[in-house]
């Protein structure tokens, strides 16, 4: 056919072209490109999970104390913890079951609080899940990390502390590294208001005022205040939110009337005696519990994170989120540190009203004279509510 005639004898030229030039010269190969070896693609390894129960074991418990988790970081020579500027472990063992026997785990219970010791002897990083029995009322799940790298308490990395209720048999879960250490703590602040309670009424005695119009007011005020944290201690974890929180603000308001009382009576013993110091002890702590109800029962989330930077300064920062169906007025976040040391900004910071499902964070650098102050640096959290002012205090730990 015509097409094919014409199709072949451009074919034919091309074939007598490279047989001429393959036989004058010889084909050159062309430089091979330098390529780097080819690096494999390696994922970072990912957290093993593991799960401990407090409570109730479900499989063979390890046996081990506080002090074999901890190691070095446990006792001093006078065998006193040395973390317990953050919560004493001198408490009877609590039962703790770990589905990986890689992990060490340790639990106590002091009084109403449970602690659980965590450390994460894998070759990985793992993600620890703690399931502890935490009544459904007013309670506070708080995590202490330390990691591999650390060599003392005074620089365990940030501190997480949830002030909002801790629902019945829910966990909390933190990833550590291989070697950190973690420790959990669980608080029924239910109990801690009956304890509170008990505390406010045997140490109002030997520190009444002697005039006796100002002994009936602050007599009246400490049994308005401990009637309340009784009805608290009492509920265990059974009053609603507006009742526990009716309860919690009329606290606070008795025992600031308390606190006025003892410390503006005419006559009253000096404030710097033993049982003037150990009533506003006890006033302090009770506060401090009616506070952390208070905020469980609007569905408030706390959170205090402190970071080390150069030359010994700290980064802190305080947030809270109100998880509540309730608006808290006249929040204000600060923070304070040990005597002495610097602080930026060193004015509060005020946000006003929070309504549901807002969040308020405010960021502060502490020059603290030694690294050593350890807990002395405090994240703080006001706030307004049934007329009453109620105020969190949560340890910035670094």
């Amino acid at each position: 056919m015509p097409e094919r005639r014409l199709l072949a004898r451009p074919i034919r030229a091309i074939s007598a072209l490279v047989a001429s030039a393959g036989a004058t010269a010889a084909f050159t190969a062309l430089p091979a490109l330098k390529q780097d070896p080819v690096q494999p693609i390696t994922a970072a390894p990912k957290p093993e999970a593991v799960h401990i129960r407090i409570g109730s074991p479900g499989g063979d418990a390890p046996a081990m104390t506080p002090a074999e988790v901890l190691g070095s970081l446990a006792v001093s020579a006078q065998a006193e913890w040395r973390l317990s500027w953050w919560q004493p472990l001198d408490g009877a063992a609590a039962p703790a079951w770990c589905d990986n026997p890689g992990v060490r785990v340790s639990s106590v219970q002091v009084g109403p609080t449970l602690v659980t010791l965590v450390r994460n002897d894998l070759a990985g990083p793992a993600t620890v899940w703690v399931q502890a029995e935490c009544p459904a009322g007013p309670s506070s799940s708080d995590l202490l990390r330390i990691p591999a790298d650390s060599s003392a308490p005074a620089s365990p990395g940030p501190m997480f502390t949830y002030a909002s209720s801790v629902p019945r048999n829910r966990g909390r879960g933190v990833e550590l590294r291989s070697g950190d250490l973690a420790l959990f703590r669980f608080t029924n602040w239910s109990r801690k208001a009956a304890q509170c309670a008990a505390e406010v009424a045997a140490s109002w005695r030997p520190a009444a005022p002697r005039t006796a119009s100002q002994a009936r007011k602050g007599a009246a005020s400490v049994r308005a205040a401990c009637s309340r944290m009784g009805a608290i201690g009492r509920g265990q974890g059974r009053l609603a939110s507006d009742r526990l929180l009716e309860q919690a603000h009329g606290a606070l308001l008795h025992l600031a009337f308390l606190e006025s009382v003892t410390r503006n009576a005419t006559g009253a013993a000096s404030p710097t005696s033993e049982p003037a110091q150990a009533l506003s002890a006890a006033i302090a702590r009770a506060q401090a519990c009616m506070g952390v109800c208070s905020a469980a029962a609007l569905g408030l989330a706390v959170q205090v994170e402190a970071n080390p930077r150069e030359q010994g300064n700290l980064s802190v920062s305080v947030s809270v989120t109100n998880r509540g169906r309730r608006t808290v007025r006249n929040v204000r976040l600060w923070v304070t540190g040990p005597e002495g040391a610097g602080l930026s900004p060193s004015v509060e910071s005020s946000f006003g009203s929070l309504a549901t499902g807002q969040a308020a964070r405010a960021s502060y650098t502490v020059e603290p004279k030694a690294p050593s102050e350890a807990g002395a640096v405090q994240g703080h959290i006001t706030y307004y509510m049934a007329r009453t002012p109620a105020h969190l205090r949560f340890p910035a730990v670094w």
